[in-house]
Order: structure tokens, then C-alpha cells, then sequence
């Protein structure tokens, strides 16, 4: 092999990634990407005029960075990489969902509001034995309003105030800025007002990064952190599981509950509710990122929160947390390994507490721990009062014979691990949650348990189902302690 030669092959071999990279490199799109959300309009319209091919947009870019600065660089993939972690919606990086962009353009609001109902319904199937009519979501849908005062806008084009309304389908992935004919102007002035100061502040012999720069923002980002932090409750309570909604679509919720005691939460009335799911392969396939309200929890001082995760059935591994509101401490973290079944399978979900049944006109779809529009808020740290009217809720998927379905429900309480009451199982009263899902379970009234730590276990029977190989009729128990004061 000559000289000449193993140089020849030794640049082939160099050059052809930088080829493949380049390749792979959709110029076109730059001009909408969040890397362009500061370009001016003297700008864009440059871009339209003048970029045709690949060179033209690397040549366009290289002077676009060169003319706002390394250090406005630097900042400015800062955000779209922190927005990516925060607003992440479906399969839509977080920094280009309509969040990010406010977001990474305006910084966190002075201070947000949510409104978690309001959208359009159908009627759905009769949910109990005597036909009462049952309200359905057409979908998870969120308004979110980002409420900006002029302390945190530019104060040379600070208004007395800017309020960004957010929709929110959660269901579908999608999300719109509803007002955007009040929002986008004040975005392009903020762009304006950032290009000409940028232009009077750098130095015009700021030297330009290569054209291959161009290719940043696609690149896969590493593993989020959250996969590896120690797990630390911070004094709350996790509960989760697996539901089929309305529409028998597969979903896994999940519930933060924080009682008064939790002192890392003492301050805290909003958090950073963060949840990340891999599948069975260890791809990531769902991320949340989403501001939030705790809520109160009865006439107590204990807080709450929770959320739904609509995934297809398999087996996946969660990361759960709360932050504070701007993202910087963890307060909480939970992983969870869990299956989703199908919503042709037969499953109980496990036996959950609650102290907190509140019913509504209507549900979204995807609501979690919410059945035929009432919501059973999870009393996570199963610690009741005597004067607490205490419920206990499970749901079974697709018993036998499920257009006609025939459970009974016997109810075992032990106090301090002894025989308390024994209930002899009696047809079961269920409520058709679903086209084949069944909510049932035991309440009592206020001042049936005098305090004590007790357990409760509830064996339901299908009567319609194939008897076992020795002859004992289909049987499912579930078992939850509890402690009354």
C-alpha cells in the first residue's frame, strides 16, 4: 500500500461521520426551533430571502451566534436543555412545546393558576343497576394560566401585566396557547429587544463556531438524573396503580400524600411534580414535568397530589418526585417497578384507603383514583380519625360473565392483629365504572372504630367464574392496615 494511498483511505475514514452528521442535519427546521426563538424579524426575514441550501443556513447560523455571543449561546441552550427536562409532553421535547418556549423566552411566572375540569363530555354507558346516566371526558384536558408582572418582564417593554393561558391535552399530547394573539406580539418584541441589544454589546470580531454547531439541539440527551437519585420520601406517602378508564384506555396513577408533619414540605404550596416510565427494553417512553398545587386534604392540614400516566400494557419502571416550583430541590422520590394489563385481563386493583369521596358533574377521563365522576382521594398514610366517615375502594377488570357480573364481598377486621369482626360475604354492590370495570368495597360511618391499629382484608368471590381444580369457587383478597386516633 503506498504513502499516497493510506492517506486517501485514512480521510475517507474521517470525513464520513462528519458526512453522516451533516445528513442527518434538517436545516430547514432550524428557523422554527427553539435555538431561533430570539431571532428578530429583520431576521427571519433574511432567512426566507437568502437560505436555499445547507451552506446558506450554516452561514446564517455561524453569524447568528457570533452576533449574540458565546455566553448568550451558552445561556440559551441552558434553557432549551432545562426546558426539555420540565414541560417534556408525549413525545414532544420539552422545549418546543408552546411552556417550553414562554418558558425559555419569559422565565418562570410570578405566580400560576390551574384549572383541572372544564371540557367537553359525551354520555357514556349506565354506570349503576338502576340506569342513571354517566358524564365522560372526551379527554384529560388542563387550562393553565402563567401570570407574568412587570418585575418579570424586560423592563423597556414591561406591561403592568402578562397572562398566558395554557390547554393542555394530555390525553392526545397536544398543547395550544389559547390567547396567542395577545402572547405572540409581546414573544416578538421580547426577541426584538434581545437581537438589537445583543448587536450593540458584542464584539464584532467574536470568533463563529463552526457550522456543525448547527446540529446541538438534536442531539440525544444523557440519562436524567432522576434514574439514579436515592429514593428519599421526605416524610410523605406513595400509592400507586394500574386502572382502565372509561374508555378502556390502560393508565398507571399515581399519589404524593404529605401529612402536616412532612417538615421538607412545611413552606411548600406548589411543586415541580416530575415523573419518567421506561419500558420493558429500558427505553423511556413517557415524561412528566408539570407545576402543580398541592391540594388539602379534607379539613386537615395533610396535602395531596396526584397524576395520571395513560401507557399501552406491558411492564415498566417509574421514577416519581416532587421539586420545588423552580426545579432545584428534590423533595421527594419514589421508582416504582409496575405492569399495565390489557383491558381485555381479569385484575383487582390492590384495596386504597380514603377519608375524602368528593363527586362531580363531570370526570376527566384519565382522573386519577376518580370513578362515574367521584373522586376517592387516597389517604396515604392510612392514619384516620374516629369522626373520618373511612372507605376502602378496589376495582375489578372484567370478571366473569361481566354484562351480568356476580361478586360477593366478605369483610375480615382485626384489631391489633386479632379477630375483630368477621362480615359474611353478600352480594356484592358494585359500580360499572367501565364497559367492563366494577368499583367496589366497604365504607363505614364516622365513630365505628373506637382508636386502635387495625387491618381489614376483603375477599371477593366470582360466582359466574369457572370453579379452581379443587373445586373452591374464584376468589380475590385484598388486605390494607390502617390506624384510627
Amino acid at each position: 500500500m503506498t504513502k499516497t494511498l493510506r492517506r486517501c483511505i485514512t480521510a475517507v475514514l474521517v470525513l464520513f461521520p462528519l458526512c453522516a452528521l451533516a445528513q442527518t442535519y434538517d436545516f430547514h427546521a432550524w428557523i422554527n426551533s427553539p435555538e431561533a426563538y430570539f431571532t428578530t424579524n429583520a431576521e427571519r426575514d433574511e432567512w426566507k430571502k437568502s437560505v436555499i441550501t445547507q451552506t446558506d443556513a450554516d452561514r446564517f447560523i455561524a453569524e447568528y451566534w457570533s452576533k449574540h455571543g458565546e455566553q448568550f449561546k451558552k445561556d440559551l441552550h441552558a434553557r432549551i436543555e432545562r426546558a426539555d427536562q420540565m414541560f417534556s409532553l408525549a413525545d414532544v421535547p420539552g422545549a418546543k412545546t408552546p411552556k417550553g418556549r414562554v418558558w425559555i423566552m419569559l422565565g418562570s411566572p410570578s405566580r400560576e393558576q390551574t384549572d383541572e375540569r372544564g371540557s367537553t363530555v359525551v354520555q357514556g354507558f349506565d354506570p349503576r343497576p338502576i340506569g342513571q346516566n354517566n358524564s365522560v371526558e372526551r379527554g384529560a384536558i388542563q387550562t393553565q394560566r402563567w401570570i407574568y408582572k412587570h418585575d418579570r418582564l424586560p423592563k423597556e417593554i414591561a406591561i403592568p401585566e402578562l397572562v398566558v393561558s395554557f390547554q393542555t391535552d394530555t390525553g392526545r399530547g397536544n398543547q395550544v396557547i389559547d390567547n396567542l394573539g395577545v402572547v405572540e406580539p409581546f414573544l416578538r418584541k421580547v426577541a426584538e429587544y434581545y437581537g438589537s441589544r445583543a448587536a450593540t454589546t458584542v464584539a464584532a470580531a467574536a470568533p463563529a463556531p463552526t457550522a456543525t454547531m448547527a446540529v446541538a439541539a438534536v442531539v440525544p440527551q444523557a440519562e436524567d438524573p432522576l434514574w439514579k437519585a436515592a429514593e428519599d420520601l421526605g416524610g410523605a406517602f406513595f400509592d400507586a396503580d394500574s386502572y382502565i378508564s372509561a374508555k378502556e384506555k390502560p393508565f398507571y396513577a399515581v399519589n404524593f400524600y404529605l401529612p402536616q408533619a412532612a417538615k421538607a414540605f412545611a413552606d411548600v404550596k406548589s411543586v415541580l411534580l416530575v415523573g419518567l416510565v421506561k419500558d420493558a427494553s429500558g427505553k423511556q417512553v413517557a415524561a412528566v414535568r408539570e407545576p402543580a398545587p398541592l391540594k388539602n386534604y379534607g379539613s386537615s392540614s395533610d396535602r395531596y397530589i396526584d397524576h395520571s400516566f395513560q401507557l399501552p400494557p406491558g411492564k415498566y419502571s417509574g421514577a416519581f418526585a416532587l421539586f420545588t416550583p423552580e426545579g432545584t430541590t428534590l423533595l421527594a422520590n419514589r421508582h416504582a417497578d409496575f405492569t399495565v394489563p390489557a383491558p381485555t385481563e381479569t385484575t383487582v386493583s390492590q384495596l386504597l384507603p380514603s377519608a375524602q369521596v368528593e363527586s362531580f358533574e363531570k370526570q376527566l377521563e384519565l382522573d386519577p383514583f376518580t370513578f362515574v365522576a367521584t373522586k376517592y382521594a387516597v389517604k396515604g398514610d392510612h392514619h384516620f380519625s374516629a369522626k373520618d366517615k373511612i372507605s376502602f375502594f378496589t376495582v375489578v377488570s372484567n370478571p366473569a360473565g361481566d354484562q351480568n357480573p356476580q361478586l360477593t364481598m366478605g369483610v375480615k377486621i382485626l384489631r391489633d392483629g386479632k379477630v375483630l369482626h368477621r362480615l359474611p360475604p353478600e352480594p356484592a354492590s358494585l359500580t360499572q365504572t367501565g364497559p367492563h370495570t366494577f368499583l367496589v368495597g366497604p365504607a363505614f360511618d364516622p365513630g365505628t372504630f373506637e382508636p386502635g391499629q387495625y387491618s381489614i382484608e376483603v375477599q371477593l368471590k366470582d360466582l359466574n367464574a369457572p370453579k379452581e381444580a379443587d373445586g373452591s369457587i374464584k376468589s380475590y383478597n385484598a388486605r390494607a392496615d390502617f390506624k384510627v386516633d
